[in-house]
């Protein structure tokens, strides 16, 4: 995959933060294992190495705040202090929670993909882990990957 400008949902933010503070928490955190391994955090980082820029929304940061913290300490401080500075050395994009809840995605989505689907009108391509989102951009037009689809085509490519 090849993106300029990628916008993650909390899953994959999740797997990325965690796998940054020390891959070994992703099979010990209750929101990554057993659906994500380290090839898999290895694969996001390659995907996120090819872009020139991540961005986030406050509602992905809410929910990968959220998520985040459902671990034991000191893992959750160590986690907790990297998401820090993933905050401060990344983009934050404000979408107006009205225009988001006005897209008619929102009922069946809810607030944070539909925010991810307004950041999608932009040009930026939306990196998720959730079908029902994927399926909405593509049908709205807008650029979108699906991690579950690129880790099954490389384990494809491997075999």
């Amino acid at each position: 995959m090849n993106a300029d400008v990628i916008a993650l949902d909390a899953n994959l933010a999740v797997l990325m933060i965690v796998g940054i503070a020390n891959p070994k928490y992703i099979e010990k955190h209750k929101n990554l294992h057993p659906e994500y391994d380290v090839k898999d955090f290895d694969l996001l980082t390659d995907i996120l190495n090819q872009s020139s820029q991540v961005i986030f929304t406050p509602h992905v940061l809410t929910e990968t705040s959220n998520r985040l913290r459902q671990i034991k300490n000191p893992m959750k401080d160590e986690i907790s202090h990297v998401f820090k500075e993933i905050i401060h050395s990344n983009d934050e994009k404000i979408v107006i929670s009205k225009a988001a809840a006005s897209r008619p995605e929102y009922i069946r989505l809810g607030l944070t993909d539909a925010v991810l689907l307004e950041i999608g009108t932009t040009g930026a391509t939306l990196l998720t882990a959730d079908l029902d989102l994927y399926v909405a951009a593509v049908t709205a037009d807008l650029k979108a990957a699906n991690f579950n689809h690129i880790r099954e085509q490389r384990r494809d490519d491997f075999h």
